[in-house]
């Protein structure tokens, strides 16, 4: 693809979605990235609420662990923990796991609505969508919502793949650190032959290759999900296929997009990264401000990141009344 511009409308076929073998220079043009940011910001205003609610999640989780850290810290300085600490911690730490998953399940929900809307909006009109053609994909994607439920149900299962795995190191590193300590035991003991340092590069390194790839297919997933006229459950699998059979060009992609993301929404999370990794966890009022321009950011930034995943993705797009059911 040596160009970019207004994509030609798809016409009415039956087949299910596909990568198309397109050249990634557009990835490295400033002018594609400059038309696609100006689209991304038009539609901006649709995703207010769906930030709004995954920053509210964020910081109550991230206060709910900076607590938790103050009363550990605190019952490590006792001769001996109390059942009524215990008890605390744990009160604590539910509220905050409630708040936090229930208000983030939710702002997914929405932003899901929010960036397949901004993928159909975008294949149909390219990068010089709008705000009425915006408002006329978001009507069709809200009419596909029983298709994209199922679609998402079958797409989750795929996540979960390389999620849970990422899960368990987080909960053993979590639980093994020697600042968590009760009565001078860590909560869970170190296994045999493996060190706080190793565990702590394998949650960075065997983490970092799991969010690309989960980061990837999330992508190349809303693309299918905004465009496929065929059976949800198919297109979910289709869309995975897709990604395991043209690795490269979506893991580079994805690569890309993912530094243009770490730089421009967690910019203060790279620095603590780079001068302190351990800046997040001690000072709550630097964590909270990454989450607030995390939020800002996300706006424009997220439904920028769809964009090259819509440039690589060839399917007919039909109107809602023609979706399987």
């Amino acid at each position: 693809m040596e160009t970019f511009g207004a994509q030609p409308k798809a016409t009415v076929d039956q087949s299910l979605p596909g990568l198309e073998p397109v050249s990634l220079r557009f990835v490295i043009d400033p002018s594609w990235w400059k038309a696609n940011f100006r689209c991304a910001y038009r539609f901006a205003p649709q995703c207010i609420a769906g930030a709004v609610v995954l920053t509210i999640a964020n910081v109550a989780m991230i206060s709910g662990n900076f607590i938790i850290q103050q009363r550990m810290f605190a019952m490590q300085a006792m001769t001996q923990a109390s059942i009524g600490d215990a008890i605390t911690i744990l009160v604590i730490c539910l509220i905050s796991l409630i708040v936090g998953m229930t208000t983030t399940l939710w702002a997914a929900g929405v932003w899901l609505i929010r960036l397949t809307t901004f993928a159909r909006a975008y294949k149909l009109y390219g990068p010089e969508c709008t705000v009425a053609q915006f408002e006329a994909a978001g009507n069709e994607v809200k009419a596909r919502k029983s298709y994209l439920a199922r679609f998402w149900l079958l797409g989750s299962g795929y996540l979960l793949v390389p999620v849970i795995p990422f899960a368990c190191l987080v909960s053993l590193r979590m639980f093994t650190r020697p600042e968590w300590t009760v009565n001078g035991e860590t909560l869970i003991p170190l296994p045999p032959g493996l060190s706080v340092q190793m565990i702590d590069q394998m949650v960075t390194w065997v983490g970092s290759v799991l969010l690309l790839v989960t980061f990837a297919y999330s992508c190349v997933a809303i693309c299918f999900a905004a465009l496929s006229p065929g059976s949800p459950f198919r297109s979910a699998t289709k869309s995975l296929q897709q990604c395991l059979s043209n690795p490269l060009p979506v893991l580079a992609i994805a690569l890309i997009v993912g530094l243009i993301n770490l730089i421009l929404t967690s910019p203060l999370g790279l620095v603590a990264m780079l001068a302190d990794p351990r800046l997040l966890e001690r000072d709550l009022w630097y964590a909270i401000a990454t989450q607030v321009w995390l939020g800002v950011t996300s706006t424009v930034v997220w439904t920028a990141s769809i964009a090259p995943f819509c440039m690589i993705t060839s399917a007919p797009v039909m109107s809602s009344n023609n979706d399987e059911q």
